[in-house]
C-alpha cells in the first residue's frame, strides 16, 4: 500500500482494521466465486471529497485495484451484489421510453 501522508493526530495504530487482512480478502475472494460481482465504496483519507464507488467480479481486477489506486488510511467498504441488490430493495425500476414515449411490454434481457 502506497503512503501518500499521514497525520499523527489521527492515531495510526497497528491493531486498526485492514483491508488487506488475509480473512478480510478470502471473503471478497469467496463472494466473488460464490455469488458474483461485488460493490466497493472507496472513501479517501483525508480527501474531503464524496467516495468513489465501483464494481468488480474479478479477484484479481480487484486486488490490482486495491494495490494501484488505494493509499494509507483510505477507507473501503465492499458489499456482495447478490445479497444488497434484491428485486425487493429497488429504489426505482423501469425500461427507457423511446422518443414517442412507449416501452416495450415485453423484451429479451
Amino acid at each position: 500500500m502506497k503512503t501518500r501522508f499521514r497525520s499523527e493526530s489521527d492515531n495510526w495504530s497497528a491493531d486498526g482494521t485492514k483491508i488487506t487482512e488475509p480473512a478480510k480478502l478470502d471473503a471478497i475472494r469467496r463472494a466473488l466465486m460464490d455469488e458474483g460481482p461485488i460493490i466497493v465504496q472507496h472513501w479517501f483519507y483525508h480527501g474531503a471529497s464524496a467516495p468513489e464507488r465501483l464494481i468488480f467480479d474479478d479477484f484479481d481486477q480487484f486486488q490490482a485495484w486495491l494495490n494501484e489506486h488505494t493509499y494509507a488510511g483510505d477507507a473501503i467498504e465492499v458489499w456482495s451484489w447478490a445479497a444488497m441488490c434484491q428485486p425487493d430493495r429497488r429504489l426505482a425500476e423501469g425500461k427507457c421510453p423511446d422518443d414517442e414515449g412507449l416501452v416495450p411490454k415485453g423484451g429479451a434481457y
